[in-house]
């Protein structure tokens, strides 16, 4: 993968002849290797982690005595030897530094630094193959799929940053080797780490929208947007017609819309009608880059625009009777008034009580 100086156990490594390495120091290719001695790693690791002072002491005794003879066994040219432990050794702090004063009291030992490793004439080795199982590989790939997608999402988001390095952290933790041993567990957290991933490119979306009826020739379309982060987002909304009995005006078919945290955003597009029918309509979010945010909508249009010009028709008709009637009955009372009759209407209406 392009990287030049490697750590390994040398459980990873094939080494030339039976007699082991020389040392610390190897090599393939173009990458140099610290080769940690898984044996004397182990005795480490046992002498820190021990929970009583007698096995700590005794795999520290192991340990020492396995390194005296490796330095018989190297002549008179010393050699480096790497042994690791585990990430939790800060655990264990007390047995760690008491193994290693033992170790750094020894007359035949010396501290070396790590630069020193990959400084040393090097083992030519090949690399072990020690493939993965599917499950995990799968796993892998899926989470950084899932990471390079929050990438791609966050560019909306007021503050990128925020919203991708604690996924970061959290990927890299599930790609430690300390779950290997505990693939149950591990799967689950892989589960959770997806499905967040999924939550979060899922938080800013275009709200559902039922049919649309249109009765004039130019409407406005009522889109919303929700936005279910905690801090706001920019994206560019985009809305095409897939019929020809509706228009949108260019300038409106892509438009900027900034949605605050935890809230919505009500967008109208002007909508011109050519013809009555269905139409659909897609309306979907990008980001600036162009990649496209959440799921695109479908909005149904049901397009009625001459039942505005009927509904005028009849409306004008109705205070055109109306108006024409008051003029009727204004000159029949004029009739009636030069006849000297009276109009029912206007006839007041007077009772008299018969005390007789």
């Amino acid at each position: 993968s392009g990287l030049t100086n490697l750590i390994l156990a040398s459980s990873n490594v094939e080494e030339p002849t039976s007699s082991g390495l020389l040392g610390a120091a190897a090599q393939v290719g173009g990458t140099s290797i610290a080769v940690s001695d898984s044996t004397l790693s182990g005795y480490l690791t046992t002498a820190v982690e021990s929970p009583s002072r007698a096995d700590s002491a005794a795999a520290t005794t192991e340990l020492a005595t396995t390194l005296a003879l490796i330095g018989l066994e190297s002549g008179p040219q010393p050699n480096i030897t790497f042994a690791s432990v585990a990430r939790n050794w800060g655990d264990f702090d007390t047995n760690f530094d008491r193994t290693l004063s033992t170790l750094s009291s020894r007359s035949w030992s010396s501290e070396a630094k790590l630069a020193d490793v990959f400084n040393t004439t090097p083992t030519i080795v090949k690399i072990t193959n020690s493939p993965q199982p599917t499950a995990r590989i799968s796993a892998v790939s899926a989470m950084i799929a899932a990471e390079n997608g929050e990438a791609q999402f966050s560019v909306i988001a007021d503050d990128p940053a925020a919203l991708t390095s604690s996924r970061r952290l959290l990927l890299l933790a599930l790609l430690s080797n300390e779950w290997v041993g505990d693939s149950t567990t591990w799967a689950t957290e892989v589960t959770g780490y997806l499905d967040d991933t999924r939550d979060i490119v899922e938080s800013v979306q275009i709200v559902d929208l039922s049919n649309v009826n249109i009765y004039a020739d130019s409407a406005s379309l009522p889109v919303k947007i929700s936005n279910n982060l905690d801090q706001g987002v920019t994206v560019y909304l985009a809305v095409t017609p897939t019929s020809t009995k509706v228009s949108i005006d260019p300038n409106h078919r892509f438009q900027e819309v900034t949605v605050s945290a935890n809230s919505q955003k009500l967008v109208q597009i002007p909508v011109q009608a050519l013809s009555n029918g269905s139409a659909k309509l897609i309306a979907i979010l990008y980001s600036h880059t162009r990649q496209q945010i959440g799921h695109s909508q479908t909005i149904d249009v049901n397009v009625q625009a001459g039942w505005e010009v009927l509904g005028t028709f009849i409306f004008a008709a109705l205070v055109l009777a109306v108006f024409a009637l008051g003029i009727i009955r204004n000159i029949r009372k004029r009739r009636k008034a030069r006849r000297g009759e009276v109009d029912p209407d206007d006839e007041d209406t007077v009772t008299v009580k018969d005390d007789a």
